[in-house]
């Protein structure tokens, strides 16, 4: 008789994932003869063979897509002369960004190299600003690097 087990294996550890699969083969010989063995119990001079093996992916490749989606959370308006506040959200992927951000009007009043950062409003009222960030530190083979949003400066 030939059973064969194949078990999937998630573990984590210290925040890092990765995947192994455990695949395990118990061969039973027939007695002496032929027939079969009933019971569990061994043939005569039989015996059983356990073999497993572990697979685990190569180095990097927790499975997991290492590219983060990225959203941009502005208001969709503030008052002349207020601070308004701009978030990159980042949704899934590996490693630590950096954040550089650039703006169409307005000043950076605090923030610069982080996710949010707050914008000086001062004497823009009627101008739609634009802040973009791009995005550094990720793998090469994330499409997506930035992004940005726009919103008004009212009276």
């Amino acid at each position: 008789m030939i059973r064969l087990a194949a078990v999937a294996l998630v573990v984590l550890s210290a925040g890092a994932c990765s995947k192994k699969s455990t695949a395990t083969a118990t061969t039973t010989p027939p007695p002496p003869g032929g027939g079969s063995t009933t019971g569990g119990s061994s043939p005569s001079g039989g015996g059983s063979t356990t073999t497993s093996r572990t697979v685990t992916p190569p180095p990097g490749d927790s499975g997991e897509d290492p590219c983060p989606a990225i959203q941009i959370k502005a208001p969709d308006s503030v008052p002349q002369g207020s601070k308004a506040r701009v978030t990159a959200n980042l949704i899934g992927g590996v490693g630590r960004p950096t954040f550089r951000w650039s703006l169409t009007a307005g000043s950076i009043v605090s923030g610069q190299g982080t996710a949010t950062i707050q914008i000086d409003t001062t004497g823009l009222a009627g101008t739609g600003i634009s802040a973009s960030v791009d995005l550094g530190g990720l793998p090469r083979e994330c499409a997506t690097t930035s992004g940005s949003a726009t919103f008004l400066v009212g009276p």
